[in-house]
């Protein structure tokens, strides 16, 4: 089941899971070096690595900060430029990439200001792989009828998660959703002070902070596995494995009924013209300076590409009722099941 968190004062934040012990990556938006101006800022993190990005529509500047943040240059993320109301659900947000390589048990805290007029309701979605795909995790919900700093508004456990730990292609974002989707109720966009939702109304994020606990042993796993394929003679095809695990660095090893691939050393293995002497079982072997895992095994099958002659009758119209196509791989023929007119 997933938690919604209801903030019901400004001045309350309320815990899902337990606190982790050291900051993996954190950002605060202040400019460095500091220039005492809170209109400007970075998105490179204060603490760590990782990257951040806009989801849709969405637009950014720099404003004034949390009072969380105690420095002179204290400033936060303005977002604005959200979906009108009722379109584009769980579409416009904020985005966060890092590595969790060396933890476990993540956590994601954060400060969050609100126009009156802004959406209320904001869910976490989180990817293991890079932002391909998208899982939805909390509902996050505004409730104070205020537009004054939330401190934090909400800390987000993802223990328990698979894939969360270890995991360099760690992902999470934020993004504003409907009522309806959220906690139910009509389609659509519902705002802090309960009057009229406005989609220029703004959302600004400060202390943006992933914790973690140190990861005991630090031992590689596979967090998505390589998956069969089936393509025809001079089509590219590509393996690909998902791995982490400790603050080593992982290795990577395709083989092929066993056997190693020379030069085949990374994530993914890929053929820009299949053929036929592709085709059978890979695997890859990924390992760090603590142990090492095997993937499961992914099949290439290899076809030969249809050989097709026309065999029908010429004129304006298809002829529908003799075959009209021969496949000459093997022989076989089947007639068009259309009609109309046509030029050849």
């Amino acid at each position: 089941m997933k938690k919604t968190i209801l903030i019901i004062l400004a001045s309350l934040g309320l815990s899902i899971g337990a606190s982790a012990a050291s900051i993996i990556t954190q950002w605060n938006f202040n400019s460095n070096p500091a220039d005492t101006s809170t209109s400007t800022g970075t998105l490179i993190p204060s603490v760590g690595s990782g990257s951040v990005a806009t989801v849709g529509t969405v637009v950014t500047t720099h404003n004034p900060g949390s009072p969380s943040d105690l420095s002179t240059d204290n400033t936060s993320w303005r977002t604005a430029t959200y979906p009108p109301q009722g379109t584009g659900n769980k579409t416009c947000g904020v985005q966060f990439n890092f590595s969790t390589a060396g933890y476990e048990n993540i956590t994601l805290s954060w400060d969050q200001a609100n126009s009156v007029t802004a959406n209320k309701y904001y869910r976490v979605q989180y990817s293991i792989d890079a932002g391909a795909t998208w899982i939805d995790k909390d509902v996050v919900i505004n409730n104070t009828l205020l537009a004054s700093w939330i401190t934090p508004i909400a800390t987000i456990s993802f223990a328990g998660i698979p894939g969360a730990s270890q995991n360099p292609n760690f992902a999470v974002r934020i993004v504003s959703e409907l009522e309806s989707t959220a906690v139910g109720g009509l389609a659509e966009y519902v705002a802090v002070n309960g009057g009229v939702y406005s989609s220029t109304a703004f959302l600004r994020l400060d202390m943006v902070t992933f914790s973690g606990d140190v990861a005991i042993g630090g031992e590689v796993n596979i967090l998505s596995e390589p998956t069969s394929q089936v393509v025809a003679v001079g089509q590219p095809f590509s393996f690909q494995v998902i791995a982490g695990g400790g603050p080593s660095v992982i290795t990577y090893q395709w083989r092929t009924n066993s056997v190693a691939i020379p030069n085949a050393t990374n994530s993914v293995y890929a053929i820009a013209a299949a053929q036929f002497a592709h085709a059978g079982p890979y695997e890859v072997v990924v390992a760090n300076a603590v142990n090492s895992k095997t993937s499961a095994v992914a099949t290439l099958t290899v076809r030969t590409p249809l050989g097709l002659a026309w065999t029908g009758l010429s004129g304006p119209f298809w002829d529908t009722t003799t075959p009209s196509w021969e496949n000459t791989t093997p022989a076989a023929a089947v007639a068009y099941a259309g009609g109309g007119p046509c030029s050849v």
